[in-house]
């Protein structure tokens, strides 16, 4: 999702999606990312994948509903990953769990 559908503003976004006060107000989605997503989705599966640990799961889905990309699926990390690597490994994994399927 970061980088990717949405951009942070500072550290205060990222304070915020971790907070457990319900918030949307932790990024901005990258101009037409939501059409893109939409109009993909009518053609392939479409799943955001992230190494986000599910303590911020309400305040992504608040996000996302907020972005209009409520019916998109979200995999989300089931353990704490502070560096890239582990989120590279865990990304990766994820890939392969959903060619598999």
């Amino acid at each position: 999702i970061d980088d990717t559908i949405m951009t942070r503003r500072g550290r205060m976004d990222t304070v915020r999606l971790y907070s457990p006060c319900p918030t949307t107000n932790t990024g901005v989605l990258c101009p037409y990312a939501d059409v893109a997503i939409n109009d993909l989705s009518s053609q392939y599966r479409i799943v955001a994948l992230t190494a986000r640990f599910q303590s911020c799961m309400k305040n992504t889905h608040r996000w996302l509903a907020a972005n209009g990309l409520d019916e998109m699926p979200v995999m989300f990390a089931t353990q704490m990953h502070p560096y890239d690597h582990s989120r590279i490994a865990f990304k990766a994994a994820a890939i392969q769990y959903l060619q598999d399927e």
